[in-house]
């Protein structure tokens, strides 16, 4: 999970809008899905992560996603994605990430 443990894209919960260029909306809603549903599928946690990276750097892709101050605003721009894009694709990747989270927050 290397991609986890990269530094962070700073504009991440900003650019998940419907008013982001569809192929950009696109490109990163897949991304940020397929890294949702592996850590999912790998039951991925923080203590994965090695000490040099850990979790509580708000620089880490992890830290970006599930972290505790963009957890909630993440997903509840997703949702709205996923409700009102025109694209399919989007929303279907959009409904991935609502997928993971959902079990995320089971817990």
């Amino acid at each position: 999970m290397s991609a986890t443990i990269c530094d962070g894209c700073q504009r991440l919960v900003p650019m998940l809008d419907n008013s982001t260029d569809s192929d950009v909306l696109l490109r990163l809603i897949t991304f940020v899905a397929n890294l949702c549903s592996a850590v999912k599928r790998l039951r991925v946690t923080p203590a994965d992560i090695p000490p040099m990276d850990k979790v509580a750097s708000p620089e880490t892709m992890y830290a970006r996603i599930y972290g505790v101050a963009v957890f909630d605003r993440l997903q509840d721009k997703v949702r709205v994605v996923s409700r009102f894009n025109a694209c399919e694709e989007i929303r279907f990747h959009a409904n991935r990430i609502i997928d993971a989270f959902r079990e995320e927050g089971e817990k």
